[in-house]
């Protein structure tokens, strides 16, 4: 990725939130919470581990940037603001982004799996994730990382397959890995290539029920 890009993306998370901060502190009546969602990427790109909140920071180019766009709100911390910190996953739904976009092409019996199918994506529905902000926003237990995941782990084999059984369709032209790497590197391993099994360790100890938590239930509320 050309340094110019590295450069807007991380001045456009952190230089943004530097800003919302400045002018909290400047507020008679601050607001008793502030949610920045960074994202999973936060882990880095690869890693064997289960990874919880409590994780460590992982090695990559965009694993930096949540870093910093995450440490960018830390003087919160002394102005009795809580602090929660979203890391998302991929963000579902049928009636748009990335799922809209690979529907049609599922529907004709195109659709398959990235390489062998073998790598684990974090995602969450657009309607779970709608619903842990209001959570987030109301449960003043909740502070500082949070995953904001499914508790589903899926590998990109199984999420393929999911598709394909319920569209009634065949999913047999895989996408090689290599056609990736024609990609600025940190796009093709940070986003596409990616391989995360995570947690949403504190969600699952609070009160917050997902309505979403697998992606056959997703897709059967399409129906809906």
């Amino acid at each position: 990725m050309d340094e110019s890009i590295q450069k807007t993306l991380l001045d456009s998370r952190v230089n943004s939130t530097k800003t919302l901060v400045e002018a909290i502190a400047k507020c008679e009546s601050k607001p008793k919470v502030f949610i920045c969602s960074s994202g999973v990427n936060f882990y880095g790109a690869i890693s064997n581990d289960l990874l919880t909140e409590e994780s460590p920071l992982g090695k990559s180019y965009l694993a930096e940037v949540c870093e910093q766009w995450e440490s960018a709100s830390s003087p919160l911390t002394k102005l009795c603001t809580r602090r929660v910190l979203l890391r998302t996953g991929v963000v579902l739904d049928p009636s748009g982004g990335m799922l809209a976009k690979i529907w049609p092409i599922f529907k004709l019996g195109l659709g398959g799996t990235l390489g062998l199918g073998k790598r684990y994506f974090p995602w969450i529905s657009l309607r779970d994730m709608t619903n842990l902000i209001i959570h987030c926003i109301e449960d003043a237990s909740l502070d500082g990382p949070i995953n904001a995941c499914a508790p589903q782990l899926i590998t990109n084999k199984e999420f393929t397959q999911a598709i394909s059984s319920h569209l009634n369709r065949p999913a047999l032209l895989p996408i090689p890995s290599p056609l990736f790497k024609l990609l600025p590197k940190e796009m093709a391993d940070d986003l596409f290539l990616c391989d995360l099994k995570i947690v949403p360790e504190k969600l699952n100890k609070s009160s917050f029920i997902f309505r979403e938590p697998n992606i056959n239930q997703l897709l059967k509320a399409q129906n809906q």
